[in-house]
């Protein structure tokens, strides 16, 4: 077993050749493709075929993938502009120019990078104790725009502590209308601590390491609780070891952190971070409930029933802001050519490339005769038109997203049979409620992440 960082490899293939042990000629796989070629270091490649060992679902459609080894991403994203890649990671300075372009935007993917960033706060502070002073602070927050101007748009606004790819993923729509950017809320909250309009307040301080992206963020929070609530936040700049030893010493009042995944699954996330007197648990978090929450999940072996007791304790975290108030998820940005097939964001932590680690399921799309979105080749395997793009009569299947061929993108009318189909799999064999129609990205599962997110931004579009 290994974490992401590190895979295993064959004892007797290091011990009989050494050194040379990667070479493509020695290395022995397990994966959908095999290294056939070679070159380290910079301006150098690899490259991968299918491995013809390769016994499960899907198959790799791609007979060749070329990786080049480019340094400067500044170098890549020309050459993605260029015609060299078709997929490239792109740095933060040119989300305004890829934001601009029509083409660029189209293919630009901005996909988490499981690490949440949060307002750390510590609850043996008898100011932060008080559950109001909490939710002021947190509502005082515009993520959206602390992102925007701090941050170029490069990460996720977030105020959910699970990140997108783990199971229980419950993202922004559990938790923005309870402790989201509301100015009213925020001054009313404080209102109810005490303090209305900031008044007897005492000065809180924030910790924050010396660099200028994390400096512009402490500037951005302090001019907001300022702004909002009336209250005075002082800024303490130090250094990367200070910093750390302020954190594991809980000296710390309020402090910008947060937790990068080492696995995906949510136990990673919570145990020990919010269990009373939990290893990293340097916040102080302590509530019962939560402790029952996690107690339970600890020894639960069914795991459908282990995930909800670990979603329920996020609720509770996030709700009661137990020692967080997360901000935002960071992001890896990418930009994949339209005519790349099968590359679709799931957030899942091991996703050093675009979207989600499964370059078999990756395709060169085909052509797209009836321009509906959707490439010949993969209406065919949705069982739809490729040659309409709108139903000629109500038993058309035309467009892929309107399953009940109505014309129209409801919620109702076509998200709705995804209802109690997350999760199938065509197998072999395939499972009970397993329906194609509904494999929209040709993974061989039906996901959220894969398929109901194609939906995003085409509810109550018409077909015409």
């Amino acid at each position: 077993m290994s974490l992401w960082a590190a895979s295993p490899a064959r004892q007797d293939v290091i011990e009989e050749f050494g050194e040379d042990w990667t070479d493509p000629a020695h290395t022995v796989v397990n994966g959908p493709f095999t290294l056939t070629g070679l070159v380290p270091g910079a301006g150098g490649q690899a490259i991968l075929e299918p491995n013809p060992e390769w016994a499960l679902e899907p198959e790799p459609t791609l007979s060749k993938i070329t990786i080049k080894f480019i340094d400067d991403l500044e170098a890549a994203f020309q050459d993605f502009q260029d015609g060299e890649l078709d997929m490239t990671n792109v740095p933060v300075s040119k989300i305004p120019t890829i934001q601009a372009d029509p083409t660029l935007s189209k293919e630009f993917l901005k996909v988490g990078a499981s690490r949440i960033w949060a307002v750390e706060m510590q609850m043996s502070n008898p100011t932060i104790a008080d559950f109001n002073v909490r939710l002021a602070l947190s509502r005082a927050i515009d993520r959206n725009t602390l992102v925007n101007v701090v941050y170029g748009d490069a990460y996720l606004p977030a105020t959910y502590w699970l990140v997108q790819g783990l199971p229980g993923f419950q993202g922004n729509a559990a938790f923005e209308n309870i402790i989201g950017y509301n100015s009213g809320a925020a001054q009313t909250a404080l209102a109810d601590a005490g303090y209305p309009n900031g008044q007897g307040f005492p000065t809180l301080k924030l910790t924050v390491l010396d660099r200028p992206d994390r400096m512009a963020e402490a500037e951005f929070l302090q001019n907001s609780w300022n702004d909002v609530l009336g209250i005075n936040v002082v800024i303490e700049a130090v250094d990367a070891q200070t910093r750390s030893q302020i954190f594991t010493s809980e000296t710390f009042e309020l402090f910008p952190g947060g937790w990068q995944n080492d696995y995906p699954d949510p136990e990673n996330s919570l145990i020990g971070l919010f269990d009373t007197g939990g290893s990293n648990n340097h916040y102080n978090c302590s509530d019962p409930d939560i402790d029952a929450k996690l107690s339970a999940a600890a020894t639960e072996t069914d795991n459908a029933t282990r995930i909800q007791l670990l979603q329920e304790a996020e609720t509770l975290i996030v709700t009661r802001l137990c020692g967080v108030a997360p901000v935002y998820e960071t992001a890896s940005l990418y930009l994949v050519k339209s005519k790349i097939g099968g590359v679709t964001p799931n957030g899942q932590i091991d996703a050093a490339m675009p979207g989600n680690w499964c370059p078999e399921c990756w395709f060169v799309e085909a052509e797209d005769q009836d321009g509906d979105g959707f490439s010949d080749a993969r209406e065919t395997y949705l069982g739809t038109d490729p040659l309409d793009a709108c139903r000629d009569d109500p038993s058309d299947a035309a467009w892929p997203l309107d399953v009940n061929n109505d014309g129209f993108i409801t919620v109702a009318g076509d998200v709705f049979y995804f209802r109690g189909r997350i999760g199938e799999t065509g197998g072999p064999p395939p499972s009970p409620n397993w329906w194609v129609r509904l494999d929209l990205n040709m993974d061989n599962f039906i996901t959220v992440a894969g398929d109901v997110f194609i939906y995003r931004g085409m509810i109550g579009e018409t077909c015409t």
